[in-house]
């Protein structure tokens, strides 16, 4: 038997495409959105109707320890800290590590340099110091220096020649310039301390040292002395002789 809605079906129309799917806001999204537009044309705005009004600021809270503190712009670029010149014999390991180009060991190094020999009598003498070169030494002279001593000028020593502004030894003196260099084969500890980057424990050294070979026969037996290099070596040829 035939189907009756066979022939029937074969005369109606293709069903109609899906409707494609529209986003749509809700009603809330709408006042949201609407809320965050008009206050970004408002912080447009306001700036160029007002130029004249402060920048405004973050504001916090003050308690009793810090009412009197500077208030401070959090939104203002930061200006780069200025390095304060300090002194060299004064300076703390804090002060050290602040400066460019100075780590937690250099710092330590310097103060054991400066506990080792009072004082340092320049800021060239940081040359001494193991790790300072003559790049660093030349940066770090924009921000050390060294007091001269204060109080009378010391008294003239046995091994102290006057000098003329000439260069030479004044008229009627019997002494020559190389008097007055200190021979560390005779030196005294007391005469070692006066030589620039030596402190007690290297005057102590070289003497013990000559003690145990009986003299210098030259500058290379100063080798053999611990903690003295070829940069100590040529700063000790610079104040003192072998004879």
């Amino acid at each position: 038997m035939a189907d009756p809605f066979q022939h029937g079906s074969q005369n109606l129309p293709p069903d109609p495409a899906p409707e494609p799917h529209r986003f749509h806001f809700e009603k809330g999204e709408i006042l949201l959105l609407s809320s965050l537009m008009l206050l970004i044309v408002i912080g447009n705005i306001l700036p160029r109707l007002f130029p004249d009004k402060p920048a405004y600021r973050l504001q916090v809270s003050r308690t009793e320890s810090t009412k009197n503190l500077p208030t401070v712009n959090w939104l203002a670029t930061p200006v780069p800290e200025t390095i304060r010149p300090r002194d060299l014999n004064q300076a703390s390991r804090g002060d050290l590590i602040a400066l460019p180009g100075i780590g937690p060991s250099m710092a330590e190094s310097i103060l054991a340099f400066r506990e080792e020999k009072g004082s340092f009598s320049s800021v060239e003498e940081l040359d001494l110091v193991p790790g300072v070169g003559e790049s660093k030494l030349k940066m770090l002279k924009k921000y050390l220096f060294v007091d001269p001593p204060s109080g009378p000028a010391p008294a003239s020593t046995p091994n102290t020649v006057p000098i003329n502004s000439a260069g030479g030894v004044p008229a009627g003196s019997n002494s020559s310039p190389a008097d007055s260099i200190i021979d560390l084969n005779t030196a005294t500890l007391d005469q070692l301390l006066t030589l620039p980057g030596v402190g007690q424990v290297y005057a102590q050294r070289i003497l013990q040292h000559r003690q145990r070979i009986g003299r210098f026969k030259s500058w290379n037996d100063l080798l053999a002395v611990p903690g003295i290099g070829a940069k100590r070596l040529e700063n000790l040829r610079r104040y003192a002789t072998i004879r």
